[in-house]
This record gives C-alpha cells, structure tokens and sequence, in this order.
C-alpha cells in the first residue's frame, strides 16, 4: 500500500504529512537489505508506480521543455530510488492504478552509474479487471522461473464487455510471442523502449503491438497523439530525465 506516498496524500485531518511514508520507505529498505544478505530475489508490488505521468503531464499540457513540471505519480522518487538501489535482488516491480496496459524500465538517470542489469528492474503495470476507465475488464496470467523468480511470459485475458452479461474471456496478447522475447527483463525492455524512441510515428509493428494492448479492448488512438512524449516515461524515472528526453525528441 503506497498511497500514502501519493502527492494526494493526507492525514485523517486534511493535511500533508510524509511520516507514514517514510516509515514505510525505511520497513522497505530493511527488507530489501534483510533479502539481499540472505541471497533472495524479491518482487516489489503496489498500487501506484514511481515516475512520470505522461497521460495527465499530456492532458494538462504541460511543456516541460519550457519549464513546466511533469506531473508525477509519487510525491518523491524515494521508491524508484531504493528499487534501482537494490536492483541485484528485484526481479520485478508489479504496479497498477494507471488501468493500463504498460511497460516500466527503472534504471539511474543519466550520468549516473551505466545502467545494466545490476543497475534496472523491470517493471509491470497490470491492466485493470475494473472497467471504470473504459476499459473491458481483463486480469493476467504469468509464468515464473521458481529457480531464478525471474518474470518468463504473461498472458492478458480481456472480458468481451464491460457489464459482465454473458461476458466471454479471450486471450487479449501473449508477451514473449507479441514482442519476441524469451523473458520480461531489464535487457527485453530496454531493447523494446528503444525501439519505441526511434519510431517517433509509431508505425513500425512493435510500436502498433503497444499501442493496441495499452487499452483493453483496442481503443489506443489517443496514444498515437503524444507517442513521443509517452515513451519518454518508459524509462525516464524523474522530471529531469523526463525533460530530457522529451526536448531532445522535440528538436
């Protein structure tokens, strides 16, 4: 439960207050040191990603290449940053809250150290089986390495409608057959994330892939509309490496 480290976020009073996060950024910190020294690979799940907004920084319009900040899931990157700390025993990082359909790669801005294995975890923001954001309801079927704990493939299955009235379940996508990759990896994503940069007109096929899955039941247009802007928060965890990309991209 990380609403708490929501912008939000407020005491039963109506007032801001960042002791609940902290507490729970230092429980965290524990358990990933606790985890790491024994050797355990660990999963981080909870509801609302660390990064960059990109859908409501869009719907606001707000240019960051003039300054304007990038609206933010979290209200710190504390969560980002004690993940990519402690990315040599995270295997994966499940988030939710968007409803969407998404890809998340968390590695250090750079100028920091080169971002690699040691360095990324991959993250997985699961589409959502509530429909009140328009979308047909849909949960995911995963297949895990028990040696490794490594995220192998996954399977979205999508209800034909949104009331549950003699609703029908289909297999939406197939990971590893949609983006040919043998696991959901730091590597597989980075791969992928690039090949989003650079079909700036997504018009290649894994760009086509995204966007259809984004929103269960195929309503994506709308993402066509702000591609580039979009995928800089695949892998752009703060503002400024958000800003970066995005005014790079623009020139």
């Amino acid at each position: 439960n990380d609403l708490m480290l929501s912008p939000k976020y407020t005491t039963c009073g109506g007032m801001p207050d960042v002791t609940a996060a902290n507490a729970e950024m230092n429980w965290l910190k524990q358990q990933l040191a606790e985890a790491k020294q024994s050797g355990q690979k660990a999963w981080v799940m909870a509801h609302i990603p660390p990064g960059i907004d990109p859908y409501s920084t869009a719907a606001k319009m707000k240019n960051v290449c003039t300054g304007a900040a990038p609206v933010v899931f979290l209200s710190s990157g504390k969560l980002a940053d004690l993940m990519i700390e402690y990315a040599s025993t995270i295997r994966l990082g499940i988030f939710a809250h968007s409803h969407m359909d998404e890809f998340r790669l968390l590695e250090p801005d750079a100028g920091d150290p080169s971002p690699s294995a040691e360095h990324s975890v991959a993250v997985k923001v699961v589409p959502s089986i509530s429909p009140v954001d328009g979308n047909n309801p849909s949960f995911t079927v995963a297949q895990v390495d028990p040696s490794t704990a490594a995220l192998t493939d996954y399977e979205v299955i999508a209800g034909s409608n949104q009331t549950g009235i003699s609703t029908t379940w289909s297999s939406e996508y197939d990971f590893a057959k949609t983006y040919n990759q043998s696991h959901y990896s730091p590597a597989a994503l980075k791969t992928l994330i690039a090949q989003f940069h650079a079909d700036r007109e997504s018009k290649k096929e894994m760009s086509i892939s995204y966007i259809r899955n984004f929103f269960v039941g195929d309503r994506s247009t709308a993402l066509k509309l702000f591609w580039p802007q979009y995928t800089c928060a695949l892998d752009n965890v703060s503002t400024k490496s958000y800003a970066a990309c995005i005014c790079s991209a623009a020139k």
